[in-house]
């Protein structure tokens, strides 16, 4: 969750989007077989957005194409992964709105882990 309250932030003040990465690249190198799908699947999507918002396009789209390998079906990956540069760039600015309440309580997660 770090990783991604990171990437909220203004990377022209606060110059937080790059530890929003790490972290998330951090998280993405501990997920295991038993991490919940519904997590990897989340952090694919932040640390490919928090590539776009580093100015990182191709590590974006590589990252949410890998995501989109193993969650063919996971809407954010798709959306994100559209041809239209402009599309990608509307569903990563609106994803990281600062206005827009972030649930953190991963309550999409199988009660059992």
């Amino acid at each position: 969750m770090r990783g991604l309250i990171n990437l909220y932030f203004n990377n022209l003040i606060f110059h937080r989007v790059p530890r929003g990465i790490a972290d998330l690249q951090r998280a993405m190198a501990l997920a295991t077989a038993d991490t919940p799908t519904a997590l990897v699947a989340r952090v694919y999507v932040s640390l490919g957005d928090g590539y776009w918002e580093n100015g990182q396009r191709d590590d974006a789209r590589e990252v949410w194409s890998r995501g989109a390998s193993r969650f063919s079906d996971h809407a954010g990956l798709k959306s994100r992964l559209s041809p239209d540069e402009g599309e990608a760039a509307r569903v990563v600015k609106s994803a990281l709105y600062a206005g827009t309440r972030v649930d953190t309580s991963l309550a999409e997660l199988p009660a059992d882990r």
